[in-house]
C-alpha cells in the first residue's frame, strides 16, 4: 500500500493528479518511443500514423466495464434517435428530391385524388 504524509494542499493535489494520469504518462512515453523509431526508419507520414495508431489500440488500458461489455457482445452506446448519414462531399449523388419538389408532388396527389400514401385511405 502506498501511504504518504501530506503536509500542504499543493502536495495533495500533485499526488492525486500524478496518480490519475499515470497511465496517460506511460502511454505518452510509449507513443513517443514508437514515433522516434518510425522516424529513424524513414517512413512516410501515412505509415508512421498507421503504426502509431496500431500501437495505441494494442496498448491502451481498458476499464473493467468496457471489457465486460465487449466480451458479452453488448453495445457500447445507444441512441434514442435514428442516425442518418448525409454525404456532403461535392461528388455525392442526391438520395432524395428537394423538399419543395416533394411538397409539390404531395399537393398534386391530394388534388388529383389518387394518392399512394398510407394516410389517405
Amino acid at each position: 500500500m502506498d501511504i504518504q504524509f501530506i503536509l500542504n494542499p499543493y502536495s495533495c493535489i500533485m499526488y492525486i493528479v500524478s496518480y490519475i494520469s499515470k497511465a496517460e504518462r506511460e502511454m505518452g512515453l510509449l507513443l513517443k518511443h514508437a514515433q522516434e523509431e518510425a522516424r529513424e526508419g524513414n517512413q512516410s507520414a501515412i505509415s508512421e500514423l498507421r503504426q502509431l495508431g496500431s500501437i495505441y489500440l494494442h496498448h491502451r488500458e481498458v476499464s473493467i466495464m468496457e471489457s465486460v461489455y465487449r466480451v458479452c457482445g453488448m453495445p457500447l452506446k445507444k441512441s434514442s434517435r435514428k442516425v442518418v448519414f448525409i454525404p456532403v462531399d461535392p461528388d455525392s449523388h442526391r438520395i432524395t428530391l428537394p423538399l419543395t419538389s416533394l411538397q409539390k408532388r404531395m399537393q398534386t396527389q391530394m388534388t388529383s385524388g389518387c394518392s399512394t400514401s398510407l394516410t389517405n385511405t
